[in-house]
């Protein structure tokens, strides 16, 4: 594409005005291991927030870019790829499973809940867990945990219109129990929320 400036993971630059809000476009991304991935227009504006541009900051392995210099996997990259196997194992097991029909909100969940799942990580991911974990032992500070405050805030923050992809309370309810499991202490044999049995 002529004047566009991508990055080594064929994304737009992050130095790039962000795109509009409104828009209902999905993007195709030249992913290394992949090929190519579709990225749909929720996951697109999720992407263009600054909340979730800074896991390209993020190293996959932690510390081992320093032993293993061309081991550079971001946690940008990594949940690209997460979001993309999400949506083919879901669309799998709909296909090869006569009790389960493919709805689109949940393949769209699926792959929002893949796109998400490790935004909290801090610097050096898990090495940062383990000194957060050793610095202040009572915190209970998990990735998982952070990775949904930081979601919920990033929605709130950036004014996402969820209502345009039909996604409700209960669906961001689904794709946090994705990530994390139930959300609230239960006894009960199902305790989630976001779908039922």
């Amino acid at each position: 594409m002529e004047g566009v400036d991508l990055n080594e993971s064929g994304y737009e630059s992050p130095s790039k005005k962000p795109r509009v809000l409104n828009t209902s476009e999905s993007i195709t991304i030249k992913d290394n291991v992949h090929g190519y991935i579709v990225v749909p227009p929720l996951c697109r504006m999720i992407m263009d927030t600054p909340q979730f541009a800074r896991l390209r900051s993020v190293k996959q392995l932690g510390c081992t870019h320093y032993v293993y210099p061309t081991a550079t996997h971001s946690r940008f990259q990594h949940s690209l790829g997460v979001m993309h196997l999400a949506g083919e194992y879901y669309k799998f097991l709909t296909q090869n499973s006569p009790d389960v029909m493919f709805d689109p909100l949940d393949h769209l969940c699926v792959q929002v809940a893949g796109l998400i799942h490790d935004l909290g990580h801090g610097p050096y991911s898990h090495l940062w867990e383990q000194f957060v974990g050793e610095a202040n032992p009572g915190s209970g500070w998990t990735h998982e945990k952070a990775s949904l405050d930081m979601f919920k805030y990033l929605l709130k923050e950036n004014g996402i219109p969820l209502r345009e992809w039909n996604v409700k309370e209960q669906d961001v309810n689904f794709i946090m129990e994705l990530v994390k499991g139930p959300l609230v202490k239960s006894n009960s044999s199902w305790p989630y929320k976001g779908r039922s049995r």
